[in-house]
């Protein structure tokens, strides 16, 4: 497969499991959420995967909840970076991975968390508008 086509696959892949798990909430969590989603990525790329993995698990906001779900099953069952490590799969999991890796491995997870966090913002304000 082509680089082109399978970075396609991936946004695909990415859209469905957002799309999956943004389907069962309501307009008023959505409407929090998609304003918090907006200042996600600005958050990763000022401080790093792990420093906004260790503010969200230290967050007991409603959104922030989603977005630490969404980052650590993502990047730990999903993405290719970190996933079949057997390490869990919550943000307590995804931080002692963040803090376990290779300082590639981290680039490249925290560059798939800035994919992931984008389509998350997008899809957002097209859900709840």
């Amino acid at each position: 497969m082509k680089d082109a086509e399978r970075r396609r696959e991936q946004e695909r892949d990415r859209m469905r499991f957002l799309y999956k798990r943004f389907e069962s909430i309501g307009s008023k969590t959505g409407e929090d959420l998609k304003t918090r989603l907006k200042g996600t990525p600005v958050a990763i790329r000022a401080s790093g995967l792990a420093v906004v993995a260790a503010q969200l698990a230290a967050s007991a906001n409603a959104e922030d909840s989603i977005i630490r779900s969404l980052l650590a099953e993502w990047l730990l069952t999903r993405a290719t970076i970190f996933a079949g490590d057997n390490q869990g799969e919550g943000i307590k999991d995804l931080l002692a991975r963040c803090v376990q890796s290779s300082r590639l491995e981290y680039e490249a997870a925290q560059q798939e968390a800035l994919r992931l966090m984008e389509q998350a913002k997008l899809l957002a304000a097209a859900l709840w508008p």
